[in-house]
């Protein structure tokens, strides 16, 4: 199994990994143990039919005995779980749970420039209190104005690309409801249009959000900055009346 690392960007939240594959089956096993007698291995093959297999090993590989294994077959979307009986039913049960039918996810992303100085009312339009005060205790900045925002709806599993506002690009492909209220945007980038012959990409990393909670990245030249710039997101399973194009 192979890795990509990602690059850094400034979180108030912690980024998740991305993972990689390479080769029409992958096998992620525990390291074999010498002690004793063991009960015995079962084999049995999931096929999930709503959700990609892939998303769900990482619920699995946890489950493994020093024994098992769980291996990745894509072109089916089938996972093949190798452990003890009682390992693999209780993975089936994760499984079960996992492979929900696909639901819409309202993703909205509010783009804003932050700024030092003397709070002024007239800088900060656009942006509710909550989310003023918010920003404010966590950050040093006193001023945010909002310069693009945009509401999308996409399914589980669904690549998206959408405008917001006239400036910018945002991309991903939204990932899968977990049972903790949490989702994964995959590949998940930020573009700046405007006066560029090719978009200027701003922020390119993976991100689990939970349903209802926003998660605020920032954008500095350094620490010391005058002015950042601040990429809102807020996911919960409401459904606006504006779709991705």
């Amino acid at each position: 199994m192979h890795k990509r690392g990602l690059r850094s960007v400034w979180s108030l939240s912690a980024a998740a990994g991305l993972l990689a594959i390479g080769w029409p089956a992958l096998v992620l096993a525990a390291p074999q143990s010498s002690t004793g007698a063991s009960p015995p291995l079962v084999v049995h093959a999931y096929t999930l039919e709503h959700q990609p297999a892939v998303e769900a090993i990482g619920l699995i590989h946890p489950l493994l005995t020093k024994r098992g294994a769980v291996e990745l077959q894509p072109g089916g979307n089938t996972l093949v779980i190798r452990d003890t009986a009682a390992v693999v039913r209780q993975a089936v049960a994760l499984l079960a749970d996992f492979d929900h039918p696909t639901s819409p996810i309202h993703l909205e992303i509010k783009i804003v420039r932050a700024g030092l100085g003397t709070a002024e009312p007239e800088a900060n339009r656009g942006l509710s209190p909550a989310l003023l005060s918010r920003l404010r205790d966590l950050l040093r900045y006193q001023n945010y104005r909002l310069l693009a925002d945009a509401s999308i709806v996409a399914r589980e599993a669904e690549e998206v690309a959408y405008r917001v506002g006239d400036d910018y690009r945002v991309s991903f492909r939204m990932g899968t409801l977990m049972a903790d209220r949490r989702i994964k945007l995959h590949g998940f980038q930020v573009a700046h249009q405007l006066g560029n012959p090719e978009p200027k990409e701003l922020i390119h990393t993976n991100l689990n959000l939970w349903l209802s909670k926003p998660m605020i990245l920032g954008l500095a030249k350094e620490e010391a900055s005058k002015e950042a710039l601040m990429v809102i997101l807020t996911c919960n399973l409401e459904r606006p009346a504006v779709r991705p194009e």
